[in-house]
């Protein structure tokens, strides 16, 4: 038992088991842990480590629940501890809200320097590694209820567009020679794609948030899927800086391309949404031994310190964009999400100007 094991403890109970253990293995003498009860000046006994199969029942019967506010109950639990486990007392090390009694044959021995902060350190990040993993459940419920309550509604609200668009000419002839026909038909193909896009987005977050395990991976060309994307964000601002350059030979990797062209249009239209008017988008599509890199790259205001990483969290926005168009704050999430997805990784590089933003999935057999 390791101290590395200890830190890749899944939450706090595997967490006080796993320190037990490497207290015990690591002095060579029976140990236990008891954990205090939330809101109350008491704690039960959570774990054990070494004690033969008679001493168990008895630490449970005497020990199973104890007061430990006060030294005197400290003292109490190191001499009832020690006769328990055979040996003449126990030492006693303090972790957040955790006891951990470890025999000994000294009578008061002392803690080695360092080690009790070391592990209120690993139990306050394991805490924090546990929630945060919480959160991110109850956001998955969350977003896949919005979604599959929403997808409905605003594929029928697409369809009826759609049937509108394909009616032909208008109703009231006034309304060509005013040129309304042509502007309504402009409003109603920007609302198809709007709609469109928001559906796409439901359908991608249901999806993830559900099993992103279920995928069934192909051989996904990656210029293609590129173009797609780029397609994909046809009615964006600055659209026409974009600049690809297309590979010459084929690049696979495996994986779903309605995803893939998902994630990546995420990237590009975050690119143009930050993008000064006039500065160029620029797609890069990169061969390595291993894998392949799709690197984004703008010349807006940057990613702001301290946020490479939480970036990608659900809701974060970027600083000084200059569209008028109000982000929804989900696009490099859910781009993250389809990328882990498919066994690969997404992050951004600092640069002097601008953002660059880097995909990286495992190549496919056929493009090794």
């Amino acid at each position: 038992m390791s101290m590395h094991e200890l830190v890749l403890a899944d939450d706090r109970d595997e967490a006080i088991r796993s320190a037990v253990r490497l207290c015990g293995i690591q002095f060579d003498a029976p140990a236990a842990a008891w954990h205090a009860l939330p809101g109350e000046e008491a704690s039960h006994l959570h774990a054990t480590y070494g004690l033969d199969i008679d001493s168990r029942p008895v630490l449970e019967s005497e020990l199973g629940l104890v007061a430990s506010s006060d030294e005197s109950s400290l003292a109490d639990m190191r001499r009832r501890f020690g006769v328990v486990s055979g040996r003449s007392g126990a030492m006693v090390l303090k972790a957040r809200d955790v006891i951990i009694l470890v025999a000994s044959l000294e009578d008061d021995p002392t803690p080695p320097f360092g080690l009790e902060p070391l592990i209120s350190q690993i139990f306050e990040l394991v805490d924090e590694a546990a929630l945060s993993r919480k959160r991110g459940e109850n956001l998955d419920i969350s977003l896949a209820l919005t979604a599959h309550e929403l997808r409905s509604p605003l594929l029928s609200v697409k369809a009826a567009i759609d049937a509108s668009l394909l009616d032909g000419e208008p109703t009231d002839p006034r309304s060509e020679i005013n040129g309304g026909h042509n502007l309504s038909t402009e409003l109603l193909s920007r609302a198809q794609y709007e709609i469109g896009h928001l559906a796409e987005t439901c359908e991608t977050l249901l999806y993830w948030a559900v099993d992103d395990n279920a995928l069934e991976f192909d051989p996904v060309d990656l210029a293609q899927t590129v173009t797609a994307a780029m397609q994909a964000c046809s009615h964006e601002r600055n659209f026409h800086a974009i600049v690809f350059e297309r590979p010459d030979e084929r690049i696979s990797v495996p994986g779903s391309p309605n995803h893939l062209r998902v994630a990546i249009s995420n990237l590009i239209r975050n690119a143009l949404y930050y993008s000064p008017p006039g500065e160029t988008v620029v797609i890069d599509i990169e061969q390595l031994t291993r894998s392949i890199r799709i690197t984004v790259t703008d010349k807006g205001p940057g990613v702001p310190k301290g946020q490479h990483r939480s970036i990608f969290d659900p809701f974060v926005r970027g600083l000084g964009n200059t569209s008028p168009r109000s982000g929804r704050g989900l696009g490099l999430f859910i781009a993250k999400r389809v990328v882990e997805g498919h066994r690969g990784r997404i992050w951004t590089d600092t640069r002097e100007r601008g953002a660059k933003f880097v995909i990286e999935l495992p190549r496919a057999k056929e493009s090794a």
